[in-house]
């Protein structure tokens, strides 16, 4: 399982340098920024990275379509909403390493998106997320330093799968990428169609809501290539019966 950070325009070298110091701790070296406003190789930036310039030295600067070629895209956000708010009712960060304890193949990309450190990620881009992420923190003062909420998922990431480098293959157990979840959300989205009552505004905003949360029920899941093929044909059975 391959590790992606990635940072959506990082605005303060200082929290750049410091993030390769931060993840070096934690044996990740996969760093990716989007649109950066600051300097990636300034002073302060190779001051703060310390022995971890080496990661500073191969930052990735990506656009920001090119994070969805991981095979899961994790959000993070530290203001959350209601269940009936999908893109901000997110699972803790420790649920969120139980899921990934269960995968243990090496090909597996996991993109883990950091947004801004005024304003984190917008609404728009949580909805491209497979999932978001969050770390329990104070409710009168919720938001972390960038590099600080970095640094506590870097460190419980490495609780788990440190020993071994984030190399972790014992069950011999292959998971469903992002191209093969793909198209069983698109079997599931035909399925809709087939079934909607009408072409209403409000018919629509429904069914899009039924995908969403479809989506997120997928995702979350965690699903091997067995368990996603069984659901394929399920699917594929009812569109036979309509």
């Amino acid at each position: 399982m391959k590790i992606n950070i990635i940072l959506i325009e990082p605005e303060n070298s200082g929290n750049l340098g410091a993030i390769c110091r931060i993840m070096s701790n934690f044996a990740l070296e996969h760093l990716f920024v989007v649109n950066p406003k600051c300097e990636i190789n300034d002073i302060e930036a190779i001051k703060r990275s310390k022995h971890a310039k080496y990661i500073l030295d191969n930052i990735k600067t990506i656009d920001f379509n090119e994070i969805k070629k991981n095979d899961l895209l994790i959000g993070t956000t530290a203001m959350t909403g209601s269940q009936n708010n999908i893109i901000r009712a997110p699972i803790l960060i420790n649920e969120f390493v139980k899921k990934l304890e269960e995968v243990n193949d090496n090909n597996y990309s996991v993109g883990i998106v950091f947004g801004r450190e005024g304003e984190g990620l917008h609404n728009d881009e949580l909805e491209l997320m497979d999932y978001t992420i969050t770390i329990p923190s104070n409710r009168e003062y919720k938001t972390l330093n960038i590099s600080h909420s970095v640094a506590i998922i870097c460190y419980e990431l490495f609780k788990v799968f440190g020993k071994n480098n984030l190399d972790y293959n014992i069950k011999g157990i292959e998971y469903m990428d992002r191209i093969q979840k793909e198209h069983l959300l698109k079997k599931f989205e035909f399925i809709l169609n087939e079934c909607k009552e009408s072409d209403s505004p409000e018919s629509q905003i429904i069914e899009q809501n039924k995908l969403k949360i479809f989506k997120k029920i997928i995702n979350k899941s965690n699903l091997t290539k067995k368990e996603g093929y069984s659901l394929f044909g399920i699917l594929k059975s009812i569109e036979k019966k309509l």
